[in-house]
């Protein structure tokens, strides 16, 4: 882990263990390959029904295009992208409809609490 106190302890570590908690498969700082640039996803999570997520945390807007090259890179599935508080999250989204063409990959830009819901959600029912 390589963010400040909030990225890795508010909000990387709680999603890592709700992940866990899933049965999925998480790796931290996942190595992408992009236009010949090494990138790190901060964290991704393969779930038992085989679903593929790339997890990135911003604590601002500035970084969303790269990130979403990145879960590309991968072959993840969706792009999570989760910020600290509704500021953030309305500027994202703003940020994400701005970009064109629109992603190749589904992203979903969560706070937290919306991050955790969505893990419990893709647990399949019995």
């Amino acid at each position: 882990m390589n963010g400040g106190y909030i990225h890795d302890r508010n909000i990387l570590d709680p999603l890592v263990h709700a992940f866990q908690e899933t049965g999925a498969k998480v790796q931290l700082q996942s190595r992408s390959h992009s236009a010949g640039h090494i990138g790190y996803c901060d964290l991704t999570a393969r779930f038992p029904d085989g679903l593929f997520v790339a997890v990135e945390i911003e604590m601002t807007t500035r970084r969303i295009a790269n990130d979403i090259q990145k879960a590309i890179d991968l072959g993840a599935d969706e792009l999570w992208v989760v910020v600290p508080n509704q500021k953030v999250l309305r500027a994202s989204r703003q940020r994400l409809q701005q970009l064109a063409p629109g992603p190749d990959v589904p992203v979903f830009i969560l706070t937290l609490p919306q991050a955790l819901k969505r893990v419990s959600d893709c647990i399949p029912l019995l």
